[in-house]
């Protein structure tokens, strides 16, 4: 089991530039507050001899009245929601689960199948979007000598738009200690 909590809040200051129209900061606040939370946690159930299931949920919110695009988290990808691009999704606030079960063929190394979904909302001074993507598939990851290698393919959805082999994404990763 893995929990990990952080909560960052600090003063935001925007400061003018003179070569945009100033008629553009009287909607904005030039210093606000900007709160900053993250939490993820992880659960490892052993089901079989061989086989076990992940349960892992990454969460982040900001809190803030003049968000910009290039503050916000970016997921998405082999870590946090596969079947999508690499950090392709922004949001002001997001939750993602992912439920994967695992056959252990060696200590650490596994074949997986998993699905992954999410909701987040992308709350700026400009529009309001949310949304529940989806993504699903299989990979597997094979421990070697100079760290761990793990390959997935993935499907995934967002807008309720349907499952398309052609946008299916392989993921690819690899870690290593020192």
């Amino acid at each position: 089991m893995r929990f990990i909590s952080r909560r960052r809040q600090g003063v935001k200051k925007i400061s003018r530039n003179d070569a945009i129209q100033a008629a553009l900061y009287d909607s904005i606040a030039l210093k606000s507050t900007q709160v900053k939370m993250v939490f993820n946690g992880s659960v490892y159930v052993p089901m079989f001899k061989k086989t076990t299931l992940l349960l892992n949920s990454d969460n982040g919110y900001l809190i803030n009245h003049s968000l910009f695009d290039n503050e916000l988290f970016r997921f998405g990808g082999l870590r946090s929601l596969r079947g999508f691009d690499e950090e392709s999704l922004r949001a002001s606030y997001f939750t993602t689960l992912l439920v994967e079960l695992r056959y252990l063929f060696e200590r650490n190394s596994f074949f997986a199948v998993f699905f992954n979904g999410a909701y987040y909302e992308k709350r700026t001074q400009k529009s309001f979007v949310h949304d529940t993507p989806y993504g699903f598939g299989a990979g597997a990851a094979f421990d070697t000598k100079i760290g761990m290698f793990s390959i997935y393919y993935a499907l995934g959805s967002e807008f309720s738009q349907a499952i398309s082999f052609k946008q299916g994404k392989i993921h690819f990763g690899f870690t290593n200690t020192f």
